[in-house]
């Protein structure tokens, strides 16, 4: 599971009308949580079963949860597929123990393939926040 908190964002916020970030904030939320979770997809350490499928919103094991405050300041994303109690995600992401049996990653330590997702995703999450910037514009000039 990956966390992310934008500090200072909830005194920023309370500067504007809610009408005008909400919506723009919430959507980028679900855009860079998409985006995270896609790229945990492209690494997964499998390229079928339970863990992989879970890696998409609403599926079984999936997690997906955007602060319920009313103005949004965290979101949560990643998988939390047990099999037997055994935690698997979470272990082929942190130990060098394991290493891929096929995808492109054949031979590779499994070690990163779901915590590295959101470094690997900081690009595509900065576009967004200007996607989220240009809605909050266009919005305020009306």
């Amino acid at each position: 599971m990956i966390e992310v908190t934008i500090k200072g964002l909830a005194e920023a916020l309370e500067k504007f009308k809610p009408d005008l970030y909400l919506e723009p904030l919430r959507r980028f939320y679900e855009r860079s949580m998409e985006t995270v979770l896609n790229a945990a997809k492209v690494r997964a350490p499998v390229d079928t079963g339970r863990m992989r499928s879970s890696l998409a919103r609403g599926s079984p094991g999936s997690i997906w949860e955007i602060d319920s405050a009313a103005t949004p300041l965290w979101a949560k994303v990643g998988t939390n597929v047990h099999d037997s109690g055994f935690g698997y995600p979470r272990a082929l992401d942190e130990s060098s123990r394991y290493h891929y049996r096929g995808t492109p990653y054949k031979g590779q330590p499994t070690q990163g393939w779901f915590s590295d997702s959101f470094r690997l995703s900081l690009g595509e999450i900065e576009r967004w926040l200007g996607v989220m910037k240009d809605e909050i514009v266009a919005r305020w000039a009306h």
